[in-house]
């Protein structure tokens, strides 16, 4: 079987679910997938289980196969440059961190375009509030079967953008206190 992405390089700095999923089928199709994990712990998901294989989660393992893994400080000025390093070669960055997270850090989409112009920057806001929402910054993942009645079910009338919610999302939200 030809793999239709075989010569594209993607950047993963995605976590948890949307990131590593999204990759991971762009990985499958031949895509060479760089995750990037921070130092130490590296992603939340490598202690997730049981199940383990040997040490290892097997959540992790599933949604992050056919990947390079580096470990990287995005928080420090070295770290920072790393990214802009991988950016400029590399053909997509997927990243699913809080809305305006990376661009406090130097590596949104307009700083990494300057890098690498060609780059498309694929985003995934893991929200169910609009982008510029002063909510935003509240939000992280959750579970697809919400209540009935709460903020964040389907059932939930779609005319109102704080509370529409569509059932093929693969994460929902909950709101929680605001990140340090």
């Amino acid at each position: 079987m030809k793999l239709s992405l075989i010569s594209m390089k993607r950047l993963n700095v995605g976590r948890v679910l949307a990131g590593p999923f999204a990759t991971m089928i762009l990985g499958d199709l031949g895509a060479e997938v760089i995750k990037v994990e921070r130092p130490g712990a590296g992603d939340d998901t490598r202690a997730w289980g049981p199940p383990f294989v040997a040490t290892e989660s097997a959540y992790f393992l599933s949604v992050n196969r056919n990947k390079k893994s580096i470990s990287v400080d995005l928080k420090h000025p070295r770290g920072a440059n790393v990214i802009q390093e991988l950016a400029a070669v590399c053909d997509v960055l997927v990243e699913n961190y809080v809305p305006g997270k990376l661009q406090q850090m130097g590596l949104g989409h307009e700083q990494l375009s300057r890098v690498n112009p060609r780059l498309i920057y694929c985003s995934i806001s893991g929200t169910d509030f609009p982008v510029n929402a002063p909510h935003t910054w509240r939000l992280v993942y959750r579970s697809e079967s919400a209540e009935p009645g709460t903020p964040y079910s389907p059932l939930q009338n779609p005319a109102d953008p704080r509370t529409a919610h569509s059932r093929t999302r693969l994460i929902p939200v909950q709101p929680t206190p605001e990140p340090g």
